[in-house]
């Protein structure tokens, strides 16, 4: 028994002084709205011969905790000092706007039957919290409602059972503060709330379907229970009714919790956190939607990827002859840091579907990516921006598709031919975006050939930014720049290859997404750009042309002239008087000989005949 007490009071030492260190930093002060007090006027336990079980307790501002140890030193009361066939049902209580936190340590050498179980509210029929035995012999408990039961159970073939003792420190926290109720409807069957809709780490909220519909809640995200994140999910508005499920833990491995409310028609969720709730991925979707299998083929209404199942199938069949408008909601991990895509293969398609980006669909949310009126009409795979999608059919469709995770890199380069078709979009699309951007798409056509691309701009949002669709080819100067808001703006023009860059200045715009179709190949004319560089090699070749023709001309002329000058002038020296030739002077001969080449010795020899 000495080696009972120690036990205990290390045990009821550490925690007091951890407990006693949180509750005397908040002020008690208690809120009756909303909230309803627990029955816990009367024992739920069962004595033995051997052992007295111990009393129920009911905590308050002037009692904010408690310590019960059992059994107590001589309480054993049989010859055996032993504790057999025990069922003691301990119930702390609270008031109302409080929880209770619980820590429990148990020593049961020797005794495998013994349990210590903790459940949430009043009585053995509450959530179980969890369990202490001979392998765990430690833990602390938090509770939604306002009470906690406490059960320890052995049977009659425990030995050495004055080893056997439990302690329970139980303590009073106050409940965080509860935040706007949310409303579902048909205009609006669906909510989703992230960790960065969350206004701080403890809060609590309830969530309404229409008369006569239940609320689905798919729980996804990925934290470990290191964390200390504890997500409470109460079935029904009152935080301290029935509580269907505790979770400190979530994986995309395994994908998400599933969790339905009753025909009440209401969910309350209460998420308590520490400071490592800020490092968490956590998202909850809620929609009061649940597709008639007879209408639909299918009663799921969200699909979500996990690490197990890359690749969702998803199939849909609305003719059943009934006019419902089936949709399904499509989530993608969120496990990848940033670029987050979707990849949407379609293998089947009668009838029509359009994909939003989010949970809404009504037209003035302008939050539809895309629409397909027929199987010809789809791009397939095509991947886009974003992680929650809802796909919503027209009466009388049937689909077949599936989806996968995917990044989603605006930077990078798409090639094709004739044929092609797929979808550019802003990363932010259809949500506001908050920071500035500057992204460039690329296309090339296949080859060197020339293609007609038809483009659509289905949707833009572009406030002071501006969305440019260009030709980055040599002899094609076509360019088109959008600004503002539109939606269905076309485009045509005919090149090898295109680029659409975007800009935000990050103020609240949602973006863009368009179409492209490449359609046959073709023949681009000469740009302005072109023919103005046509003209000045004209010009210039022209130009050199005549200045060449000017030499040449100028060159046969001076040429023409030296060969009609073909000798130099000799000069003529008068003499008065013509003497024989045989005395004539030597100056005469000289001339004779040196006469000029037109004239022959036969004319020189008449001339001095005469």
């Amino acid at each position: 028994m000495i080696q009972n007490l120690i036990f205990c009071f290390v045990l009821i030492t550490g925690v007091y002084q951890q407990t006693s260190a949180v509750l005397t930093q908040n002020k008690l002060a208690v809120d009756n709205k909303n909230f309803r007090q627990l029955n816990t006027g009367f024992n739920v336990q069962t004595d033995t011969s051997d052992c007295q079980c111990p009393n129920n307790v009911s905590l308050n501002e002037n009692n904010w905790n408690v310590t019960v140890l059992y059994p107590k030193v001589g309480d054993l009361t049989g010859p055996s000092n032993c504790c057999k066939n025990a069922n003691c049902v301990l119930v702390i209580s609270a008031p109302p706007g409080y929880q209770l936190k619980i820590t429990s340590g148990i020593q049961f050498q020797n005794v495998s039957s013994a349990s210590l179980t903790i459940r949430n509210g009043n009585g053995n029929n509450g959530y179980m919290l969890g369990r202490l035995d001979i392998k765990t012999t430690f833990g602390t408990f938090l509770s939604a409602a306002n009470a906690m039961t406490v059960t320890f159970s052995t049977d009659n073939t425990a030995s050495d059972c004055g080893n056997s003792i439990y302690t329970v420190i139980a303590s009073l926290k106050q409940l965080p503060t509860p935040s706007s109720p949310y409303l579902l409807s048909s205009d609006q069957p669906s909510q989703l709330i992230t960790k960065n809709d969350l206004s701080s780490s403890d809060q609590y909220w309830t969530i309404t379907a229409e008369p006569g519909k239940q609320v689905h809640l798919y729980l996804f995200g990925s934290f470990s229970s290191s964390y200390r994140v504890n997500i409470f999910v109460v079935d029904g508005a009152d935080v301290n009714g029935k509580l269907i499920a505790q979770v400190t833990q979530l994986s995309y491995t395994y994908g998400p919790q599933k969790i339905l409310s009753s025909s009440g028609g209401s969910l309350t969720v209460l998420l308590q956190g520490e400071t490592s709730f800020y490092a968490t991925d956590l998202n909850f979707l809620f929609t009061q939607l649940e597709n008639d299998p007879s209408q639909c083929g299918t009663s799921d209404l969200a699909f979500l990827t996990s690490e197990n199942s890359p690749a969702v199938p998803v199939q849909i069949n609305s003719q059943g002859g009934g006019t419902a408008s089936c949709q399904v909601v499509l989530i993608t991990s969120s496990s990848y840091a940033t670029s987050l895509g979707m990849k949407m293969t379609i293998s089947t398609l009668q009838g029509g579907m359009a994909l939003y980006g989010g949970l809404e669909s009504r037209p003035a949310s302008n939050t539809e990516i895309i629409s397909f009126s027929s199987m010809n009409d789809v791009i397939s795979p095509m991947i886009v921006a974003g992680n929650i999608f809802l796909v919503q059919l027209k009466p009388g469709t049937t689909i077949s598709l599936n989806f996968e995770t995917s990044t989603y890199n605006s930077g990078s380069v798409i090639r094709g031919g004739s044929g092609a078709k797929g979808l550019m979009m802003s990363e932010n699309f259809p949500y506001l975006n908050k920071k500035e951007i500057a992204d460039s798409f690329s296309f090339y056509g296949d080859g060197i050939d020339y293609y007609e691309y038809s483009i659509n701009v289905l949707r833009y949002d572009l406030g002071s930014g501006s969305l440019t669709i260009k030709s980055t080819v040599l002899d094609s100067d076509f360019s088109k720049t959008l600004t503002g808001t539109g939606s269905n703006t076309p485009v045509h023009f005919c090149t090898n290859s295109f680029e659409a860059d975007y800009t935000s200045n990050g103020i609240n715009q949602k973006g863009f997404v368009l179409r492209y179709d490449v359609g046959t190949t073709c023949s681009n004319g000469l740009s302005t750009a072109w023919i103005w560089i046509i003209v000045s090699i004209a010009f210039v070749a022209i130009t050199a042309a005549a200045m060449l023709f000017g030499f040449l001309l100028r060159r046969r002329l001076l040429q023409s002239q030296r060969n009609n000058t073909s000798y130099t002038a000799q000069p003529v020296y008068f003499v008065p008087s013509q003497p024989s030739e045989v005395n004539a002077p030597p100056s005469y001969m000289v001339i004779q000989n040196q006469g000029a080449p037109t004239t022959s010795f036969h004319n020189q020899v008449e001339m001095k005949t005469s």
